[in-house]
């Protein structure tokens, strides 16, 4: 989802059939200025037990990228 041209979301959700487990992940992602761009970002990995989803890993994390001229 775009908020504005310089703040964005976007989520993705995957299922795999073969071990019952859900990969989700959003980010959250600001461009300050062109080429230099904040991140924020959460990923969760959820296995299928007897029809409960019980959360195997998840993590949290924040990412900067700049663009250097010369």
């Amino acid at each position: 989802y775009l908020f504005t041209p310089s703040l964005s979301l976007r989520t993705i959700w995957e299922y795999e059939d073969y071990s019952k487990t859900h990969y989700g992940n959003i980010l959250l992602a600001y461009e300050y200025t062109p080429g230099t761009v904040l991140y924020l970002g959460y990923s969760s990995n959820l296995r299928d037990e007897l029809g409960r989803l019980v959360n195997d890993s998840y993590s949290l994390y924040f990412k900067i990228s700049y663009l250097f001229r010369q």
